[in-house]
């Protein structure tokens, strides 16, 4: 996430944001299909996924529902994950969350991490604080 809370703040209802996902292949070699879910919460957003180049950070493709990709062992990849609300999300961290799986051909997960989503963000000023007694 932009801020590293694990939360993608986003200010309104009709908002974006992303995250960023590092991957570390530790078994055997298999074709793994990344992808965000709200795990059935419903929340009212559009997600997009793409395999990202480790050193610019940009997508190797048009951001798709998912990406299809050959995990190799030992091999490490990036991935971004990109969300548009379309909705109100309240900060809810334990409810309001967004899934990014791993999964091989036959369904099974084989990784994946998640993140708190919200949409009442409201950043803090920018305007220098005064503390009483301090000049």
């Amino acid at each position: 996430t932009t801020s590293g809370n694990g939360v993608i703040e986003m200010q309104s209802a009709v908002d974006a944001g992303f995250m960023v996902v590092a991957t570390a292949a530790i078994g055997a070699d298999a074709a793994l299909t990344l992808s965000v879910n709200d795990g059935g919460a419903g929340l009212p957003v559009l997600t997009s996924v793409c395999e990202t180049n480790p050193v610019t950070s940009l997508c190797l493709a048009t951001p798709a529902n998912s990406v299809t990709f050959n995990s190799v062992n030992g091999e490490t990849r990036t991935f971004a994950a990109f969300v548009t609300a379309t909705g109100d999300i309240a900060f809810a961290p334990g409810a309001s969350r967004l899934f990014v799986t791993f999964d091989d051909a036959g369904g099974v997960s084989r990784g994946g991490s998640s993140v708190a989503v919200r949409t009442d963000f409201v950043p803090p000023s920018e305007t220098p604080s005064v503390v009483a007694g301090l000049d």
